[in-house]
């Protein structure tokens, strides 16, 4: 691409001058007329037109017209340059090619170019050479005008021989060229020196991205370890939950056979009660015969003396008999606790598992895609943009982005929504989660522009039931309106291809 640009557009001094960028992105260029306006469109095949060429090249055969590759219209990105875009981007003064090797912005150079610089240059009328208008009286004075030279020679010189003469003028012409090529020596010098320039501002960017690139991949071992940590500790959960498991099938075993083992040994026992029980019926059917014949004088006191002597010890046979099958008893009721209590920690950690599975969810990020468009829309009115309905911390929620114009100034904001969801009945309410919402800046998490929220018992809240579990599909939306600026976004680079990615997460109270 030629260094050699033009502006259209955003200065009434130097549009329509050559100028010399230093480090302006080709997209921002059209490749055919090396025109920088403020719109310009980019083709699938990655170069980029302005609006009047595009236009030109959509009334043809819709091919690129510089690899004649075809594109469709719904597949051409519009890109805006602002002002305040352009000014982050270094120009060269427009008298370079005379010496002058000031660099800056556009305005600061525009100042300059008006006010400071020296290097303003004119056309001498004697040789038609190009002079800096500082050096013109020089030029005269110090015979360094070649046609005044051999005019004023050509006035004493006919006396001279021919040859003489001639080669006097092409001693001249030859000093005019070596004069020439000093321009041109110098200019290509500072060409070299903006080479040179540029390739340390080159050096100094790949050392840049070199450090961030490091500190991700340290951010991202770091997530990593986390991970397999967390790995670890479910594996060795499930570990646990295993031996539990195992421990339960044995004691569900040996409660299985003891419940046998009883059964069998209460089936036992019960007909041991059951004889005993009829023999002491039995006993108190004869101290009760012998108690109608005592009445009679058949018995003597001494004879059921005995029988009652003999009922008091089977009695008490019965009483210990019984007290021992409490214990045996007891000791079942143990073991059913034990397996109980057992079987209740597997649940319980079976029931962690699955949230950890389903429900562990702390953090979100939506890419908005087309964000020209919708800066556009913006433009009008207001612009809103609702993602999928996602999981956070259990609860079933939804973002939104809009951008509107608040005194003249276009501002992005970021909302959160609580929506209905089928755990809605399990959860606790109101939602009381710390969070943050946050934009992302695509190269560095350190230039996030955050809002959180921490306080869950304001009049705005409480009236409007905006954390409260939700009677519709979504409840009222909470954030900011004013997160940030949308042209701050544009210039500080949060918007790459065309999107611009938004998300929340789980924050800490201060």
């Amino acid at each position: 691409m030629p260094s050699e640009m033009y502006l259209s557009g955003f200065s009434e001094t130097l549009d329509w001058r050559p100028v010399e960028f230093v480090d302006i992105p080709p997209v921002r260029v059209c490749c055919l007329c090396n025109v920088i306006t403020t719109v310009t469109y980019l083709l699938e095949c990655s170069h980029t037109l302005c609006a009047l060429c595009y236009e030109g090249v959509l009334r043809g055969a819709r091919r690129c017209l510089i690899d004649g590759h075809h594109f469709e219209e719904d597949y051409v990105e519009k890109l805006t340059l602002r002002q305040r875009q352009l000014e982050l981007h270094n120009v060269r003064c427009i008298n370079a090619k005379d010496g002058c090797d000031v660099i800056g912005t556009v305005e600061k150079v525009k100042r300059h170019f008006l006010n400071d610089c020296t290097f303003h240059a004119v056309t001498c009328e004697g040789c038609k050479s190009r002079v800096l208008r500082r050096d013109i009286v020089r030029h005269y004075t110090e015979e360094q005008c070649q046609r005044r030279c051999s005019a004023e020679a050509g006035c004493f010189q006919d006396d001279l021989p021919e040859v003489e003469r001639k080669t006097y003028i092409s001693v001249g012409k030859m000093r005019q060229k070596l004069s020439e090529i000093k321009d041109q020596i110098n200019e290509h010098g500072q060409v070299l020196n903006g080479l040179r320039e540029y390739m340390e501002r080159v050096e100094a960017n790949v050392g840049n991205i070199a450090s961030q690139l490091h500190e991700q991949v340290s951010a991202h071992e770091q997530v990593y370890g986390n991970v397999i940590n967390t790995g670890k500790a479910l594996e060795l959960s499930v570990e646990d939950m295993r031996q539990n498991l195992s421990a339960v099938k044995e004691d569900i075993r040996g409660f299985s056979s003891n419940v046998v083992e009883t059964k069998d040994g209460m089936a036992t026992n019960a007909q041991e009660v059951n004889r005993r029980l009829q023999s002491i019926v039995d006993e108190v059917a004869d101290v009760a015969r012998k108690l109608t014949l005592l009445e009679t004088g058949q018995v003597n006191l001494g004879n059921i003396k005995d029988g009652l002597v003999m009922l008091l010890q089977h009695s008490n046979e019965m009483i210990k008999y019984m007290r021992e099958e409490e214990k045996e008893i007891e000791s079942i009721g143990k073991v059913i606790s034990d397996v109980s209590q057992k079987v209740k920690y597997l649940e319980e950690g079976v029931s962690n598992l699955h949230r950890v599975r389903l429900y562990g969810s702390t953090e979100f990020i939506w890419k908005i895609r087309r964000f020209s468009e919708f800066r556009e829309e913006g433009e009008g009115k207001h612009a809103k943009r609702y993602s999928d309905v996602f999981i956070f911390c259990e609860y079933s929620a939804q973002l939104k982005v809009k951008i509107e114009k608040y005194d003249n100034v276009m501002r992005f904001g970021l909302f959160f929504h609580l929506c209905q969801g089928p755990r809605d009945a399990f959860l606790k309410w109101p939602f009381m989660t710390p969070f943050t919402l946050f934009l992302v800046h695509p190269t560095d998490e350190n230039k996030n522009v955050e809002d959180s929220t921490t306080d869950f018992d304001t009049p705005l809240q409480n009236e409007q039931n905006i954390f409260y579990r939700p009677t519709t599909a979504e409840n009222t939306a909470y954030g900011t309106g004013k997160l940030c600026k949308v042209e701050d976004m544009e210039a500080r680079g949060f918007v790459l291809k065309d999107s611009v990615c938004v998300g929340i997460k789980v924050c800490s109270k201060p």
